[in-house]
């Protein structure tokens, strides 16, 4: 962890092995002067530009022939956390699996690519330069992309062609055809005119168009800006449109790759050129190394949770969509079997009302009066009320309805109608279609009438 002036506040004993001192002893020290070692000379500028910037990085450093670390830089507000990994292993499987030939970008050093993908390249040398371009396009031509080769000083069209001759079998053919494209970076941007962004977009857009129309699979972009955008007045407007650039490119079956002179340029320069792409390769002495932006790698991955959210959203909507649907299924259902019940009952009294039917009673209504209360009967129920539903009362009613019991009291026999079978408040469907009862109650009820019956009797 580093302070705002680069000065060491918290180091693991991880970090004293990858600097070649005791933990304890890198504290209070100087990144810019008193850390010694590769490590600490090639982190000493990309530290100071996140401070600065307040956005991460993440890059390849390599302590030692053979050895690679990543460092993943991020900007705190007291400064910097640093944490360094051992990628040594990975590194040379991709050196291993990646040559220009193998690899359906042709960009040594990066996986394959997806569309809508912004890349920078940082070359040493024109050979560099060309090391990358051309397969690149090769790669492009091998899957029926257009290839639009955007170039300037120092290379030229001569150039460019002569090196794809080289590189690309049927180059001349493809040429010809017009599957890949050699063009001045003047056809966007003249010379005597104001450098625009908008005015490259449009165009590189309407050549999206028209490749799209005429069956290729998309489209990738390659070449090298002009040297008096990097340094001159166009400076920042340049730098917003390699930004756009990045916007433009997303989702479009698009690839773009832009080359850029190390020999020459700042620090700077080299810092925000590597913001405004997703990814940043360069060739060093000979070997490959690869930056991926921080803040676009947390973009992606930021897009990858809303993404995840979304679908778990769209899956609880739809959950919530189909238990809506089953109750208004339920509610239909019950709406459809009260009208029938309707019908059925407008039917009845439709009859009933024909003059010409008669409805006669047979039998003379039957009064009885209620059967007392005995305390023996009473005391019985509330014994084992209490026993199986503690605290419910006991509330003797009378039933407007006809039953038996009317003519067994009339004989002079007590008769008392109690059942141990309850039901939920408000569930009451007695006589109706629906009859219900629930199965707890039903075994409850069971033994409770069981046992009230051996009281009554005289048994235990």
């Amino acid at each position: 962890m580093l302070d705002r002036n680069l000065r060491i506040i918290y180091a693991n004993s991880s970090a004293g092995e990858v600097f070649g001192l005791p933990s304890e002893a890198l504290l209070g020290l100087s990144l810019r002067s008193d850390v010694p070692g590769p490590v600490a000379v090639a982190l000493r500028e990309p530290a100071a530009r996140t401070i600065a910037s307040g956005v991460g990085c993440r890059l390849l450093v390599r302590p030692a022939a053979g050895r690679w670390l990543e460092a993943d830089l991020h900007p705190s507000p007291d400064g910097l956390f640093a944490i360094l990994g051992d990628v040594t292993d990975t590194v040379r499987a991709r050196a291993a699996a990646v040559s220009p030939d193998a690899m359906k970008t042709g960009v040594a050093a990066l996986s394959d690519l997806s569309w809508g993908t912004h890349v920078c390249q940082f070359y040493e040398g024109r050979q560099d330069q060309l090391d990358v371009l051309v397969p690149y396009f090769r790669a492009g031509l091998v899957n029926h992309e257009f290839c639009l080769w955007v170039l300037d000083a120092p290379l030229t069209v001569a150039d460019a062609r002569s090196a794809l001759q080289r590189g690309v079998p049927g180059a001349d053919r493809h040429l010809a055809t017009g599957n890949i494209e050699i063009v001045d970076r003047g056809t966007w941007s003249p010379s005597d005119r104001p450098f625009s962004g908008r005015r490259i977009i449009d165009g590189w857009n309407a050549k999206l168009a028209h490749a799209l129309a005429h069956g290729y699979v998309g489209m990738r972009v390659g070449g090298n800006p002009r040297d008096t955008w990097l340094s001159g007045e166009s400076r920042g407007e340049f730098f917003e449109f390699e930004r756009a650039l990045t916007e433009w490119v997303a989702e479009k079956r698009v690839l773009v790759l832009c080359t850029y002179p190390l020999a020459g340029s700042t620090s700077a320069n080299v810092f925000d050129t590597a913001r405004a792409h997703q990814y940043a390769v360069a060739r060093r002495e000979g070997e490959w190394e690869v930056i991926e932006v921080l803040a676009l790698a947390e973009a992606r991955a930021a897009v990858q949770r809303r993404n995840e959210e979304l679908e778990r959203r769209v899956a609880e909507r739809t959950q919530q969509l189909a238990t809506a649907n089953e109750e208004l299924r339920r509610q239909i259902e019950e709406r459809e079997r009260a009208e029938a019940a309707r019908r059925e009952s407008d039917e009845v009294f439709r009859v009933m009302a024909d003059d010409q039917i008669k409805v006669t009673r047979t039998t003379e209504a039957v009064v009885s009066a209620p059967s007392a209360l005995h305390e023996e009967i009473m005391g019985a129920i509330a014994t084992l009320t209490e026993e199986f539903w503690p605290g419910i009362p006991i509330i003797p009613t009378m039933s407007a309805g006809a039953t038996d019991g009317s003519y067994l009291r009339n004989a002079g026999i007590p008769t008392y109608g109690h059942s141990g079978l309850g039901s939920e408040l408000g569930d009451n469907r007695t006589h109706g279609r629906d009859e219900r009862a629930l199965v707890k109650s039903f075994w409850q009820g069971q033994e409770y009438l069981y046992r009230l019956v051996k009281m009554l009797a005289g048994g235990k």
